[in-house]
């Protein structure tokens, strides 16, 4: 019988070997796919993020008094944002009252008997879409036929929006304050 030499690697350790060095690839495959499957599921979101501020609309509203020879005020709404704002809602108050016709807001406002002596426009965003940079007067006095209009602090004013994104983001805006969230 021949004996076998003892340096010679027996077919089982070979084995053993070449699944070490298989395994240690295999894994180290599996490690670099999940790093790369997270790189791509980050880079995808910040791509969503930027395509949502893209079209970001930002809606306030504007008072504006002036006292020369022809005295007027409004109220416009302004879209001041990159996109387009799709308005839900609009409510206008007056010292704190709500007001959902604007011919009762101008009663209050100039007095029953001036309101035919005045030039007055009103019109409404709700239920609208602003294209970015658009102004919508939704309440225009004019003095016509020399009547004065009396001077109207925008103090008393209060003027809310409920607006959205063409992605569904809403915010609500008084003006001042913007809080997002569903339009109400």
């Amino acid at each position: 019988m021949e004996e076998i030499p003892k340096s010679a690697a027996s077919p089982d350790q070979s084995v053993k070997k070449g699944l070490r060095s298989e395994m240690i690839v295999a894994l180290s495959a599996i490690v670099v796919s999940i790093m790369t499957l997270s790189v791509y599921i980050f880079q995808a979101r910040i791509m969503m993020d930027q395509q949502h501020t893209s079209v970001w609309p930002y809606v306030e509203w504007v008072y504006n008094y002036i006292s020369e020879e022809n005295q007027e005020f409004y109220i416009s709404v302004i879209n001041k944002g990159v996109g387009p704002a799709l308005v839900r809602d609009s409510k206008i108050y007056l010292d704190g009252k709500l007001y959902k016709d604007y011919s009762d807001l101008i009663k209050d406002l100039v007095g029953e008997g001036k309101r035919d002596s005045l030039w007055i426009v009103y019109s409404g965003v709700d239920n609208s879409v602003m294209a970015p940079g658009e102004e919508v007067k939704i309440f225009h006095v004019k003095s016509w036929r020399g009547t004065r209009i009396p001077m109207v602090d925008s103090k008393r004013f209060n003027y809310t929006l409920c607006y959205c994104s063409i992605y569904k983001d809403c915010w609500t805006t008084d003006g001042t304050n913007l809080v997002e969230g569903q339009c109400k």
